[in-house]
């Protein structure tokens, strides 16, 4: 559920902005829980770096926002642990 809120704000804002940009997962972590805080992956893929950029500005303080999750960018990541 919060996941899927998360991805729909992304969505929203990609579709609100006509950005082209490929939106996939969420999907659980390779390792899903550390202490008490549960891990996902959510892939957002574009073939301009600018529409990426936007997309990490615009949430860059969407911590918040919402309580429920905190969002990280990592552009371009060497691995997904």
């Amino acid at each position: 559920q919060v996941l899927e809120e998360c991805r729909r704000r992304i969505s929203e804002y990609v579709m609100r902005n006509g950005l082209e940009v490929q939106i996939l997962g969420p999907s659980p972590a390779p390792i899903e829980k550390i202490k008490t805080h549960w891990r996902a992956h959510l892939l957002l893929k574009s073939r301009s770096a600018t529409a990426l950029n936007a997309i990490a500005r615009a949430f860059h303080n969407e911590r918040s926002h919402s309580k429920k999750y905190r969002l990280v960018f990592d552009m371009d990541p060497q691995d997904l642990l």
